[in-house]
């Protein structure tokens, strides 16, 4: 049976998906997807990674790997699964490019003790201390363990109820959040 294009344009995405999954060569299928979907893949790159051609490409990217991710994953809602699919991605990417982002320097650099460098550092200590408590709650309680009263992962782990791997994830979405943060009260 062949269908036009517009016949798959009314089709939910939980039959086009259905289909992809049974007939990943199926390109009026997949140009749906990506009709009702490219924008949203866009926007997320760039709000990530900051840079057009970038996220251009890590569209691209994440479209060419879409057939098998879609064979190979139980999909319950697209939507949300292709923005998390999405979202993954731009931030593998920028883990592979910025390893330096992976750690924050919490210490506050002295240089000298004049009045205007101490001003200085207690205004960014300030920024700091604002920051964290915009963290989500799981992030800051981690985040200030960790750091301000040097807890072992295993120490935060038993401490809140927590899988070591949830503490990791935590200590380290909060120290990316608190980088960006920061960067934009700079």
């Amino acid at each position: 049976m062949i269908f036009r294009l517009q016949t798959y344009r009314t089709w939910s995405d939980e039959e086009l998906v259905l289909l992809l999954r049974k007939d990943g060569q199926n390109q009026k299928a997949f140009q749906v997807i990506y009709e009702r979907y490219g924008h949203l893949v866009l926007g997320l790159c760039m709000k990530y990674l900051k840079n057009v051609n970038e996220a251009e490409d890590m569209t691209a990217d994440i479209f060419e790997k879409l057939i098998h991710k879609i064979q190979v994953n139980e999909i319950w809602y697209f939507k949300s699964w292709i923005y998390q699919v999405s979202k993954n991605e731009c931030l593998m990417l920028l883990r592979k490019k910025k390893p330096e982002t992976a750690s924050i320097d919490f210490e506050i650099k002295d240089n000298g003790s004049d009045l205007s460098s101490l001003q200085e550092k207690e205004i960014t200590l300030t920024k700091l201390e604002a920051a964290v408590q915009q963290l989500k709650s799981e992030q800051r309680k981690c985040i200030e363990l960790f750091f301000l009263q040097e807890r072992s992962y295993q120490e935060i782990s038993v401490g809140l109820n927590l899988s070591l791997k949830q503490v990791k994830s935590a200590i380290q979405n909060g120290k990316r959040i608190l980088i960006i943060i920061m960067e934009k009260t700079s």
